[in-house]
C-alpha cells in the first residue's frame, strides 16, 4: 500500500517510559536500534530474543466496487543483523547465509501475533546491539503509530536444543528404528501426492476449462492476481476462513446431474484412500530399504582382538543406516549451532552433546577407582620372596609325590612315548624333572664353529 509519509509520524518508546516522536518517510527511514540497556541478561541471553513490536494508529478500509473489504494494515520495514553461527565464519555461499549487515538491508519479517488486536505488528530479531529495524512507510490511512523494543522467550530454542542433543547422541539407534523408517516413508509419499496433484492442477489450469474460450489465460491471470496483488490477497486471506467451511460442505453434497451420485463424497473417500495407500505404501518401501540384517542364528563365528576380547563376526551395517545415521548426527548439529541467540552457549552445548558419552565414561571409572579396595584390606598379602618360597616348597612336595607314585606303579611309565619313557625313568630314580637345553656355542666373529657330536 502507498505510504503517506507527509504527515505519518511514529513514537519511538523505551522500557523506562519516555518517547520521542520522529516522522516516517521513505527517502530516509527511521532507524530503531536494539540498544544495551535493551538487552537481557548475559544468563537470560540464549532465550531471549529482541521485539519490536508497532501499534498503528487505526485500521484501513479498501473498497473495490460493490465489494468492501477491510484490510489488514501493513508497513514497510528492513532489518539488519549480525551474522550468527556458520554464516558468522563466512564460509558458506550466499544462498545460504543472506547478509543482512549494514551495508546490504533485508526486508523484515513482519508478523501479526495472535489475540492482542488487528492494529498490533511484531518484527522478531537476535538479541545484539548490530540488531536494528528500519521503518519506511506506514500504511494508507494510518497517521501515527507507536514502537518499542521489547523481551521475549524463543520458545524455539529448548525445543531445537533438545532435539539436537538427541539426534547427536542416539543417532546410532535411531538409524536402525523401525518406526522412524516407517514414518520417513510416509512422509515423503504424502509429499510426491501433493506434487503430483500441483502438477496436474497447474497442466488442467494452463489448457482451461473446455467450451469456454480463453478460459485457460483467465485462470492463470486469476492466479497471478490472487499471488501478487495485494490487496485480492489480503481479501482472499479475509473471505477464506468464512468461506472454507461452507465452500467445503458444498463440495461434499455436490452430486452428479445426470445420475445423481454423490461426486463430492466419493472424490473425498477416494481421496482419503489414495493418502492412506500411499502412505502405508511409502511406509513399506522405506522399511524394506532400511532393513537391518537377520540376527544370526547358531554358533556365531568370532575371533580374539589383539587386546584379547572376543569380536564376533556379524553382518555389517547396511550402507542406507549409515547415510541415515549421518543425516540425523548432521541435522542434529545444524540445529545445536543455530539453536539459541548467543553463539558461544551454542558451541557449549555442541562439545556437551559430542563428548557427553565419554565423559559418563570417565566418571564411572573414576567412581570405581575410587570405591574400589585394595587386596590387602581383606587378607595379609605374601611378599615376592615369600610368595617365591612357598612356590618352591610346594612344587618339591608335588615333585616327591609323582616320584613315589611311579615308584609304586612302575606300569605308568609304559604309557608314554619313548622319548618321554626315558626321561620319566631317570626322574623316577631321582633325576630332574626339567633339563635345561644346553647354550649355543660361541662361534667368534668369523662366523664359522664347530659342533661335537
Amino acid at each position: 500500500l502507498p505510504a503517506t509519509t507527509a504527515y505519518a509520524e511514529l513514537e519511538i518508546c523505551d522500557k523506562s517510559g519516555g518517547c520521542n516522536l520522529t516522522h516516517v518517510d521513505s527517502s530516509s527511514p527511521t532507524k530503531l536500534c536494539v540498544r544495551s540497556q535493551d538487552l537481557p541478561d548475559s544468563w537470560w541471553a540464549p532465550l531471549v530474543q529482541m521485539r519490536l513490536r508497532v501499534v498503528l494508529g487505526a485500521a484501513s478500509e479498501t473498497s473495490s466496487g460493490w465489494l468492501r473489504v477491510k484490510v489488514p494494515a501493513k508497513f514497510s520495514a528492513d532489518v539488519t543483523r549480525a551474522p550468527r553461527g556458520i554464516c558468522a565464519l563466512d564460509i558458506l555461499p550466499s544462498f545460504l547465509c543472506r547478509d543482512c549487515g549494514p551495508g546490504s538491508k533485508c526486508a523484515a519479517s513482519i508478523r501479526q501475533p495472535w489475540g492482542v488486536g488487528d492494529q498490533v505488528r511484531d518484527i522478531y530479531l537476535p538479541a545484539g546491539e548490530g540488531s536494528c529495524a528500519y521503518i519506511k512507510s506506514l500504511p494508507e490511512g494510518v497517521h501515527r503509530a507507536r514502537a518499542q523494543w521489547e523481551q521475549t522467550v524463543d520458545w524455539t530454542v529448548p525445543l531445537a536444543v533438545i532435539l539436537g542433543y538427541i539426534l547427536i547422541t542416539h543417532y546410532a539407534s535411531l538409524r536402525s528404528y523401525v518406526p522412524l523408517h516407517a514414518f520417513l516413508g510416509g512422509s515423503l509419499a504424502i509429499i510426491f501426492v501433493l506434487c503430483f496433484v500441483a502438477v496436474w492442477f497447474g497442466q488442467r489450469m494452463r489448457k482451461g476449462i473446455p467450451g469456454i474460450p480463453f478460459s485457460g489465460v483467465l485462470s492463470s491471470m486469476a492466479m497471478l492476481t490472487v499471488s501478487f496483488s495485494a490487496l485480492a490477497g489480503q481479501a482472499f486471506s479475509h473471505w477464506f476462513p468464512s468461506l472454507s467451511w461452507m465452500t467445503g460442505k458444498a463440495i461434499l453434497e455436490f452430486r452428479d446431474p445426470v445420475w445423481n451420485l454423490p461426486i463430492g463424497w466419493i472424490g473425498f473417500i477416494v481421496a482419503i484412500l489414495v493418502v492412506v495407500g500411499a502412505v502405508s505404501g511409502g511406509a513399506h518401501v522405506s522399511m524394506r530399504y532400511f532393513e537391518s540384517p537377520p540376527e544370526p542364528e547358531g554358533d556365531v563365528p568370532f575371533e580374539i582382538g589383539p587386546d584379547g576380547r572376543r569380536i564376533d563376526l556379524v553382518p555389517a551395517l547396511p550402507w542406507p543406516q549409515w547415510f541415515l545415521g549421518g543425516a540425523l548426527w548432521t541435522g542434529g548439529l545444524l540445529l545445536l549451532i543455530n539453536s539459541s541467540h548467543v553463539d558461544l552457549f551454542n558451541v557449549s552445548i555442541i562439545i556437551f552433546a559430542v563428548g557427553i558419552n565419554n565423559t559418563l565414561h570417565s566418571i564411572r571409572q573414576l567412581g570405581r577407582r575410587v570405591q574400589a579396595v585394595r587386596p590387602d584390606y581383606y587378607r595379609t598379602l605374601l611378599s615376592p620372596e615369600d610368595y617365591a618360597a612357598e612356590g618352591a616348597r610346594r612344587t618339591n612336595a608335588a615333585l616327591a609325590a609323582l616320584r613315589e607314585h611311579l615308584q609304586r606303579h612302575p606300569g605308568d611309565m609304559n604309557r608314554v612315548d619313548e622319548k618321554s619313557e626315558l626321561r620319566i625313568r631317570r626322574f623316577s630314580t631321582g633325576g630332574n624333572h626339567f633339563q635345561e637345553p644346553l647354550e649355543q656355542l660361541d662361534r667368534g666373529s668369523s662366523g664359522w664353529g664347530c659342533v661335537i657330536l
